[in-house]
């Protein structure tokens, strides 16, 4: 049985899932966006996360190797000579990820 809690935190991801849903619409005809490459959302997603992280973090650019260099890898792929965008401790420069 779910508690007090458990029906809040349900209540609070359908009010999330309205609300993407919304997001996720254009304007005008309020159809879902079709994007056909999804490697420009992944790219998105990828630089938002890295905005994110610059508050606390040191971040830096490898710009990748020979024929990779800025070249972003698309699905699954070896990702060694890729670009690729390094997250420091902003202290000591640890590596993080």
């Amino acid at each position: 049985m779910a508690t007090a809690h458990d029906k809040r935190i349900i209540a609070q991801a359908r009010m999330s899932a309205r609300s993407l849903k919304v997001a996720a619409s254009w304007v005008n005809s309020s159809l879902p966006l079709q994007l056909s490459d999804d490697f420009l959302f992944e790219l998105y997603i990828l630089f938002e996360l890295i905005l994110d992280l610059k508050h606390q973090y040191k971040i830096r650019y490898n710009s990748g190797k020979d024929n990779n260099k800025h070249n972003f890898p698309r699905k699954p792929a070896k990702k060694k000579t890729r670009p690729r965008f390094e997250v420091y401790l902003k202290s000591d420069d640890t590596l993080l990820w």
